[in-house]
């Protein structure tokens, strides 16, 4: 059976997006954490009165947003070009940019995506510290699935991707991280220490590639610790911004330690902050185990088909 990874991604967006920024003990992300029977919301639902840039999709319930778009992006450049194209990949960012994209107007999008999409260049985030977004991380699960038995060409393709749009080793190591854990997770699935190799295979390739130093390898070798002994992303101070340690740190956490999949986005939402991103990566890191399900009254996300169609043609084109 094919993975619906990208699927998997769309529906931890969709589901997460409504309680952005909300704090741990908003009253409404409780009452909707504890019901057995939740589902999508609308943004304006929770966050009445702003639409985060989401336009007439922050109404509907189960739509998604940039994180689930800019993916779809992905996954058709490398169905076209049947590699990674940085040049290609770019056309399509910007056909995102203009509307004409997956879902339409493009939603959401981050400071530094649209600086560098506007000036044609990446924004050289450098001197900033860890204080870098989370744009390439929440984009490159398709290079993790289409490269799943080709770690020198992902961790190439998944590099060059976040360079695209953000200029620094933070950024780099949170797609390396995301992309890596996804195909390690397609691999171990079934295995019954497949958690651990999870954790062993990203942070091994971060050494390999000599991003041992940035704040987000320190981040998922904390999140390691606290995975052995079952602590949350909450319990192990892990934040709740948008930047890419964090929120890499916490996906990982949440999406490799979770027993099923309603579990693994129920956690990544209850964390607060950037729910939406953190529920995407979470999810789509927790489908590629294969031993999972989407629980059915989460198949009401939008464009479902679209999306399982891109499954199943990145699963039958990558993975030579």
């Amino acid at each position: 059976m094919v993975p619906i990874i990208i699927t998997a991604l769309a529906t931890g967006d969709a589901l997460g997006k409504p309680f952005e920024n909300c704090k741990r003990d908003d009253v409404e992300m409780r009452a909707w954490f504890h019901d057995p029977n939740n589902t999508f919301l609308a943004c304006s639902s929770v966050h009445r009165g702003h639409d985060f840039d989401l336009g007439p999709a922050g109404e509907v319930a189960g739509a998604s947003t940039d994180d689930t778009q800019m993916a779809v992006a992905l996954g058709r450049s490398l169905l076209e070009c049947g590699e990674y194209d940085p040049a290609n990949a770019w056309l399509h960012y910007r056909s995102w940019f203009r509307g004409e994209g997956f879902g339409g107007r493009a939603r959401g999008v981050g400071g530094t995506i649209r600086k560098a999409l506007e000036t044609d260049a990446p924004v050289d985030l450098r001197a900033g510290g860890v204080y870098v977004g989370n744009g390439g991380a929440m984009r490159v699960a398709p290079i993790g699935v289409y490269y799943r038995n080709d770690l020198v060409a992902l961790l190439k393709a998944a590099r060059a991707d976040a360079r695209l749009t953000h200029d620094s080793p933070e950024a780099e190591a949170g797609s390396v991280a995301v992309a890596v854990a996804i195909a390690s997770s397609i691999k171990h699935g079934g295995v019954e220490n497949a958690c651990h190799l999870v954790w062993k295979d990203v942070l091994a390739a971060l050494r390999s590639e000599e991003l041992r130093h940035t704040a987000t390898f320190a981040k998922i070798a904390h999140a390691r610790t606290a995975s052995v002994f079952g602590t949350t992303a909450h319990g192990a101070g892990i934040g709740t911004m948008g930047v890419v340690a964090d929120t890499v740190a916490s996906a990982l956490l949440t999406g490799n330690s979770a027993d099923d999949f309603e579990e693994c986005v129920c956690n990544a939402i209850e964390h607060a902050g950037d729910t939406d991103t953190r529920a995407a990566i979470a999810a789509a890191i927790r489908m590629a185990r294969g031993d999972c399900a989407i629980p059915e009254r989460w198949h009401g996300v939008e464009l479902r088909e679209e999306l399982l169609e891109l499954d199943a043609r990145l699963w039958k084109a990558g993975g030579s």
